[in-house]
């Protein structure tokens, strides 16, 4: 699986690549968005690429779609032209299976921003699906997909920051113990050098990075590799 990973701040790099030269991207297999990025911005990438883009909202981002529920099984509207918008969700996409956590903790009440109480409970859902949908894989004698999940804040500790708006949320830390995730992308996290790499493993095996403005991601049976820029 190649992924191509865009968050918070527009690449001017790669929108000159999309335009010019868009046949170096023809062997990602999605684009994922991790939020506070214009519509228009994810557009133009999912129009000059032709891939699937995979998004969930950041707290800057006030547009909601008026069909887009926070519950497991609701509705949901496209944010860009043949999108998904993954928040709350758990959705089978080739040999995996993306999920998705948008918004940021709660600091001034505005959309997009949870409680950790809020967010615990679209935790909580998301983890009995993935756990039926394991149960079912098992009684079928399938072996169960690896889970790739994308949000715009990250897992408490871990790149986050003190302040009250860039806390990470802790009940991530649950779903990953139980759920064990392969890939975890975030946002939000703004970092001053865009071409720098934050990564960091958490036990036993997931792998966290900070897809701040642009990140290339390749995951090859359990290897992982994340390039810190888009130029490829």
């Amino acid at each position: 699986m190649k992924i191509l990973a865009v968050s918070d701040v527009p690449s001017l790099s790669l929108e000159t690549l999309v335009e010019t030269a868009p046949e170096r991207y023809a062997d990602i297999d999605c684009v994922v968005s991790c939020g506070d990025l214009d519509r228009e911005y994810l557009e133009f990438i999912v129009d000059g690429l032709k891939k699937p883009l995979f998004f969930i909202l950041g707290n800057h981002q006030f547009e909601t779609s008026q069909y887009r529920e926070t519950n497991i099984g609701g509705k949901y509207g496209n944010y860009a032209g043949g999108s998904t918008d993954l928040h709350g969700r758990a959705e089978v996409f080739g040999d995996y299976l993306m999920v998705g956590f948008g918004g940021s903790i709660w600091y001034n009440g505005k959309p997009n921003q949870y409680t950790e109480q809020a967010m615990a409970r679209i935790v909580k859902q998301v983890e009995r699906k993935i756990l039926l949908m394991r149960l079912q894989d098992k009684l079928r004698g399938r072996i169960s997909k690896e889970v790739i999940v994308i949000s715009h804040a990250p897992p408490a500790d871990v790149h986050d920051q003190p302040d009250m708006a860039h806390r990470g949320f802790q009940c991530f830390h649950h779903f990953i113990k139980r759920i064990k995730p392969l890939m975890w992308m975030h946002g939000h996290i703004h970092l001053v050098d865009a071409f720098k790499n934050q990564v960091t493993l958490l036990e036993p095996a997931t792998t966290v990075a900070n897809v701040f403005s642009c990140k290339m991601v390749n995951i090859a049976d359990h290897h992982i590799d994340v390039h810190s820029h888009c130029v490829i």
